[in-house]
């Protein structure tokens, strides 16, 4: 599913299963989805899937990972 935003076509999130957890939940999910910045001028490698996991940890912190191309990854909470 697409769509517009300022002029340009982004995928929307995928469906994805949540699966609880002992101190939360986590979800995966994969999408075709960039996670460059428009201004950046990167482009994703040809194919690339974009794998981002959120974690949530109850009562109040959340986590998020994403990993990039060359098995480089960023995480905020």
């Amino acid at each position: 599913m697409l769509r517009a935003l300022e002029n340009r076509i982004i995928p929307l999130c995928p469906d994805y299963p949540v699966t609880k957890t002992v101190t939360g939940f986590v979800a995966d999910y994969i999408s075709t989805g960039s996670n460059y910045s428009h201004e950046s001028k990167r482009l994703s490698p040809p194919g690339f899937l974009w794998r981002r996991r959120f974690e949530v940890f109850l009562p109040f912190i959340a986590k998020l990972t994403v990993f990039f191309p060359g098995e480089g990854s960023i995480c905020t909470s």
